[in-house]
């Protein structure tokens, strides 16, 4: 690089934008490698950890109408939620991608047929199903990649639950990782939901409290 701010031999710069979005793209590579490397003993342990935590929160045992993600990719599986909130009485909706980019929920009924989607992600199938937008949920326990004390977290790319969940009136919103999946600070990124609540195998970490009065409790 020259002193004028140009490239030497007409080399194209990099912008800022370029470097993050290289960076999350690395981080995202890196942490689905992690995450798929966690032994089943391990994943069912912390599982089962998670899913006591969040059944102890107040947020949690409100709710009327519960989202649930269904497992993929090496994620924390959250079906023990399910039965939980059942046998509390609780409806239980589980994401359904659309074709434009948008997602919904649908009723998650006891010992369902799956089907896989396009992206791979097992989801009820399409007939007579009932469905809600997001929104219209009290408690939703999300998916993540990465994520940072602060409530932000990064998705595997497609911006599904930040558009679900944009807008003033939105449920609670618990991140469900193993603290493996943890990093020192994401972007800021204007179009990011941040979340309520991250919970691991080890703790509940609430980045909102100071903010919001803390709904997750």
């Amino acid at each position: 690089m020259v002193r004028d701010g140009t490239f030497a031999g007409g080399a194209t710069p990099i912008s800022p934008t370029q470097h993050q979005a290289e960076f999350l793209r690395q981080l995202r590579s890196s942490m689905r490698h992690a995450r798929r490397a966690v032994s089943p003993l391990f994943r069912r342990r912390a599982a089962a950890a998670a899913t006591r935590r969040i059944g102890c929160m107040a947020a949690f045992r409100r709710a009327r109408d519960v989202g649930l993600y269904v497992a993929s990719d090496g994620e924390i599986d959250p079906a023990a939620l399910s039965g939980l909130a059942w046998r509390r009485g609780k409806r239980v909706w589980v994401p359904v991608a659309g074709p434009a980019g948008n997602m919904e929920f649908a009723l998650l009924r006891r010992q369902p047929a799956m089907k896989k989607n396009r992206f791979g992600i097992p989801e009820p199938p399409s007939f007579r199903r009932q469905r809600r937008r997001g929104r219209q949920l009290d408690f939703v326990v999300v998916p993540l990649v990465a994520f940072d004390r602060t409530g932000r977290r990064l998705g595997m790319g497609g911006g599904y639950y930040d558009r679900a969940f944009s807008g003033a009136r939105r449920p609670v919103l618990a991140g469900l990782a193993y603290s493996l999946q943890e990093t020192p600070g994401l972007p800021d990124r204007p179009w990011d939901v941040p979340l309520d609540v991250i919970v691991t195998e080890q703790e509940a970490i609430r980045p909102r409290a100071q903010h919001t009065g803390d709904r997750s409790k």
